[in-house]
């Protein structure tokens, strides 16, 4: 047996804390901490976690642009139960960065404004390695990405496929056409679907009716028929204040139509929920699977959640890509940043650059367009460049899935030029975002 050759490098964390150690409650089954970072702050747990053999993350830059870094994924999500012991941003920002240096490895980029994000690469026999961490209310996110290139695995010479491809430039392969390629590929992705249930009754190619209730809804998404969507996941009662809610229509319509198709290979099911294979087509990217969980409400099935195969869900931005598990530098946050999310959460501001008297006030506006079945509730907060920090608000989600909250940034002095920037910090149950979008450029006369 060929044995595989692993570089280890270790990332000295000297995490402290003081007093009498408390209950902490246990990782999840499955996930161990990353071999770069071996300790953890003291009191955290593994939440989420989740890797794969070839991704790709993009990386704050502290600029417009980020940096994309491709290879073996790896992230975990560690939580805080006792959340009066939880480690301040500044704190968690200072132990990673001196891990990062203790390897002789390179800080890239700090969140001087809010001091709840720092990244860094370490270079160790030749093997090049990125790691970010951001820190959230009770939670902090770990990414790291061991660069490489993509394996190829499939490999062909000119000679292997006779004179077609000398005297066409195509090459005809006995037995494979474009349409079995992918059937071949859509039963690899039905073999490989495991039932989530341990337990679940298997639903057929179709998805049986829950199947049937996922694309009646996808095929009003395409056909962008809001009285058909609010029919298929409103109550008749709720239909009216469903139908005035044309924003948050038009964002599932977005999200939904990014595939060119979509294909129920089957699933499973137990009780009132089931969770469908599904496959999607693009006009100009590879076929990907993910899953679709179903939820039986009031005699009516709908969508409660979806994701990718293992490597995040459908993003919220109108891409034409699949499985991108990032946010746009809009502000946009992705569906499948991490699994569960509650909602798609876009932040604006009512400039993109000011110039004038100061101190500036600036607008932001918060979006939210919730998942179905609706949280129970949800906090949220606004951390602000110029050093303020709102209060905690806890709301209950209105019945129409959709709701948008406002902040002003104030600050500047005559002559100034700064960077008005804020954070906004969603949580529900537990599962928490966190969104930074681009800062607006103030000039103070």
């Amino acid at each position: 047996m060929k044995k595989s050759k692993h570089v280890l490098i270790t990332a000295l964390v000297f995490f402290v804390s003081s007093g009498l150690a408390s209950a902490v409650l246990p990782d999840k089954k499955g996930c161990t901490d990353h071999p770069v970072f071996p300790t953890r702050m003291p009191e955290y747990s593994i939440e989420n976690c989740e890797t794969k053999d070839f991704g790709a993350f993009n990386f704050e830059t502290g600029q417009k642009d980020k940096t994309s870094v491709e290879g073996r994924l790896t992230k975990i999500a560690y939580s805080i139960e006792d959340r009066s012991k939880e480690a301040s941003g500044l704190a968690v920002v200072r132990n990673y960065e001196n891990a990062i240096k203790s390897v002789q490895g390179t800080v890239l980029f700090i969140d001087k404004n809010s001091n709840r994000a720092v990244n860094g690469k370490i270079i160790k026999d030749g093997k090049e390695i990125w790691a970010q961490v951001e820190k959230g209310n009770g939670k902090i996110w770990l990414t790291i990405v061991e660069k490489a290139g993509m394996a190829q695995n499939m490999m062909s010479k000119a000679d292997a496929f006779g004179n077609d491809l000398k005297s066409t430039g195509q090459a005809a392969v006995p037995g494979i056409s474009a349409g079995s390629a992918v059937i071949a590929a859509e039963n690899t992705a039905i073999s490989a679907f495991k039932d989530p249930y341990n337990g679940g009754i298997k639903l057929p190619n179709g998805g049986g009716e829950p199947g049937k209730a996922y694309m009646a809804f996808i095929n009003a998404a395409y056909k962008k028929d809001h009285t058909q969507m609010c029919k298929l996941m409103a109550d008749p009662a709720d239909m009216a204040p469903c139908l005035q809610q044309k924003q948050a229509l038009d964002s599932y319509i977005a999200m939904f139509t990014q595939p060119k198709s979509h294909n129920v290979l089957g699933g499973f099911m137990k009780g009132e929920e089931a969770t469908l294979n599904v496959a999607y087509t693009f006009a100009s990217a590879p076929q990907s699977t993910g899953f679709v969980v179903m939820k039986q409400m009031n005699g009516k099935w709908a969508i409660s959640s979806f994701g990718g195969s293992g490597s995040g869900s459908v993003s919220a931005e109108a891409s034409g890509q699949v499985d991108l598990g990032s946010s746009s530098a809009s502000g946009s946050a992705s569906v499948g940043e991490a699994p569960g999310e509650f909602a798609i959460i876009n932040i604006s501001a009512n400039t993109k650059e000011y110039t004038g008297r100061c101190p500036a006030n600036i607008t932001w506006t918060a979006s939210i367009t919730f998942r179905m079945p609706l949280p129970d509730k949800f906090s949220y907060h606004w951390e602000l460049s110029n050093g303020r920090k709102t209060p905690n608000t806890v709301v209950k989600p209105p019945r129409t899935g959709h709701m948008s909250v406002r902040e002003v940034w104030n600050g500047g002095k005559p002559g100034e030029e700064l960077d008005a920037s804020v954070r906004f910090v969603a949580e529900s149950g537990n599962n928490a975002m966190a969104l930074d979008p681009p800062g607006v450029k103030v000039i103070c006369k």
